[in-house]
């Protein structure tokens, strides 16, 4: 186990490379193989610090990362795509129990021809439930990236929640972004809702710091990178915090 309680897996061309796990995750049931990670939360687990997936590596890969979450219990997943290989991820939540919380954050820069196409649902099926699904992405050169999104919120599972927010930054004329969000609701008596966008870097930021004497490249960088970093930010541990912002700078060009 780790000593602090910060929580992290990488993942190298599909295969685990390093893990750590604080004390919180006593208890947690968590099974990586062939591809497909299982996370099982028991009841009234809170897991105050995100279970951080990063996706590094050159080859193709395929990852399905399976969680349930039991009632009154939490766990946030922070994904991030830093590797250079097409990567198909399919990440699935079910919050079975009344009271689960789960929010999944996934943060991705696809360069090159790389094809990354990454998917989440999460799934209320217990009342008063919670999810929330966040996506970043960023795409230049020839790169195609796809997110898409779907709530579903089942008969019965009233007082739940489903939010979900995807921004998109394209950085070149011949990449393609696409953004999917799907709200499939059966229940009256809960709150839903969604947002997408799909754009360039404002030039209004780039006027702004060429104003102070950067380069409109120079402007750029900065902007994706600050795009980017605030997944970057809540890592503890400084020597793979670096590792990361390395990594972005390296895509970045």
């Amino acid at each position: 186990m780790n000593t602090s309680d910060e929580n992290t897996m990488i993942i190298h061309d599909g295969q685990v490379t390093e893990k750590r796990l604080s004390d919180a995750f006593n208890g947690v049931s968590l099974d990586f193989n062939d591809g497909i990670l299982q996370i099982s939360v028991p009841e009234n687990k809170v897991i105050t610090k995100p279970f951080m997936l990063i996706f590094t590596g050159a080859g193709d890969a395929e990852i399905k990362v399976d969680l349930t979450i039991s009632a009154h219990s939490v766990l946030n997943l922070s994904q991030m795509v830093v590797g250079d290989g097409n990567l198909k991820l399919e990440t699935v939540v079910k919050l079975v129990g009344n009271g689960a919380s789960s929010e999944v954050k996934t943060v991705a820069l696809a360069g090159g021809s790389q094809k990354c196409k990454l998917a989440t649902k999460i799934e209320n099926l217990a009342s008063h439930t919670t999810a929330n699904i966040v996506n970043h992405g960023v795409v230049k050169d020839d790169a195609h990236l796809a997110f898409d999104g779907t709530g579903k919120i089942h008969k019965g599972m009233k007082g739940s929640d489903a939010q979900q927010e995807t921004r998109l930054l394209n950085l070149s004329k011949t990449a393609e972004a696409t953004a999917n969000p799907f709200l499939l609701i059966d229940e009256g008596d809960i709150t839903a809702g969604h947002a997408a966008s799909i754009g360039r870097i404002d030039e209004e930021q780039i006027y702004y710091l060429m104003s102070r004497g950067m380069s409109k490249p120079e402007a750029e960088k900065l902007i994706v990178t600050g795009f980017l970093t605030p997944f970057v930010d809540s890592i503890d541990d400084e020597v793979l915090r670096e590792r990361l912002l390395v990594s972005i700078e390296r895509k970045l060009g």
